[in-house]
């Protein structure tokens, strides 16, 4: 509403200003002549007042003009400013609507678990994951010393006996990698110390698993 009515009052304010020009062009000459005739403090007092009387005379002839007589002209140039100021809404409108970055889509719940355990010479043992069909589990293992045979492998639910394998090592002292559950089961790695003093193995996991099976 404030463009409008900013554009409708500086443009009215134009056009009655300029159209009353010449006369009080002329008017005022007149005064001025006759004041400095008069000389001295007279001429000051009524120069002043013809100031101030040609402001209130131009406001009145602005309000008498925007009411009355010029209605045809005013209202459909104040509709027009409306109009184009509605088409071109300011940036301050609705901000938050305008480049708004996607929402990010969370990734599904993982969890992460430090096991240990400890292997006494020829011993072996196992640690495994309760996962199902195509989650994922990163890892990480090592030992505190020396090093163990691997087989990284995973049983089917309901099947105990049956097998699938994933990764094997001899010698190894530490390795990382990710699990992909093949079906649904546990998954895991089954360590044995071929030395003669115990080691104990540190593993770090963390995926979309749904449980560790202690070692056993």
């Amino acid at each position: 509403m404030l463009i409008p009515v900013a554009g409708l009052f500086s443009i009215s304010y134009w056009l009655f200003s300029h159209a009353e020009a010449a006369r009080w062009q002329a008017f005022i000459r007149d005064k001025v002549g006759r004041a400095l005739a008069l000389g001295g403090s007279g001429a000051l007092t009524l120069i002043a007042f013809l100031a101030v009387y040609r402001e209130g005379a131009e406001t009145a002839l602005f309000f008498q003009a925007l009411f009355a007589g010029s209605a045809d002209v005013l209202v459909p140039l104040a509709c027009g400013i409306a109009a184009a100021a509605k088409a071109s809404p300011p940036d301050s409108i609705a901000p938050s609507s305008r480049n708004v970055p996607p929402v990010a889509v969370a990734p599904p719940d993982t969890t992460r678990h430090v096991t240990t355990v400890t292997l006494e010479p020829n011993q072996g043992k196992e640690i495994k994951l309760r996962m199902r069909k195509g989650a994922r589990a990163d890892y990480s293992w090592s030992t505190d010393h020396g090093v163990v045979n691997v087989d990284a492998h995973c049983d089917a639910v309901g099947r105990p006996s049956s097998y699938h394998g994933y990764k094997r090592g001899s010698n190894v002292g530490a390795d990382q990698g990710t699990l992909v559950a093949a079906f649904d089961g546990n998954h895991g790695w089954f360590w044995r110390n071929r030395g003669t003093t115990p080691i104990t193995i540190t593993l770090v996991t963390q995926g979309t698993y749904e449980a560790v099976i202690p070692p056993r």
